[in-house]
């Protein structure tokens, strides 16, 4: 495009997941929020029964691409199976995990949008919900769009929830 006898590029677009669609309507755009929060809550939901019945496969069916790897420790491991052993390998090491404690909390009593002292990453395609026992404690649960279904999304291990480190 030229603009006063210069050339000017523009700047690339967004990725795809950084790109957020924009309402001139406040409440619209309050609604399109809350809806996606339902929906994110309603896969935290579904996860949560699937692992504490022990159903792993409908747990790993609500777990984005980018999980199921990180289960199967990068060597085709089946994911469920990770699961029910509660056992992951990472590089030449074996660390034992419980699924409940790894992806969600134990006794929840209730499910909050926001947290003070949490900076929140979110577009339309990336939800946060915090997940808050009775005595205050605080989880973090990213919660992704991945095709036309909310899935739980886990890009890294956190270490403080593995166990071990021999084989």
């Amino acid at each position: 495009m030229a603009c006063g006898g210069r050339i000017y590029e523009l700047p690339p677009p967004p990725a795809d997941d950084a790109r957020r669609s924009v309402t001139l309507d406040p409440a619209e755009e309050r609604r399109l929020d809350a809806e996606r929060y339902t929906e994110a809550r309603r896969t935290v939901l579904g996860l949560m029964a699937a692992l504490e019945g022990g159903d792993w496969a409908s747990a790993v069916a609500l777990l984005s691409q980018e999980t199921r790897l990180l289960l199967s420790g990068g060597s085709g491991l089946d994911p469920a199976a990770a699961l029910d052993a509660g056992r992951t390998e990472i590089g030449d090491e074996s660390y034992a995990f419980d699924p409940v404690d790894l992806f969600v909390l134990r006794d929840i009593s209730r499910f909050e949008d926001d947290w003070e002292g949490f900076e929140e990453n979110e577009t339309d395609r990336r939800k946060e919900i915090f997940l808050v026992t009775a005595d205050e404690q605080v989880r973090r649960v990213i919660v992704i769009r991945e095709g036309d279904a909310w899935v739980v999304h886990m890009p890294r291990w956190p270490r403080d929830l593995l166990h071990g480190g021999g084989a």
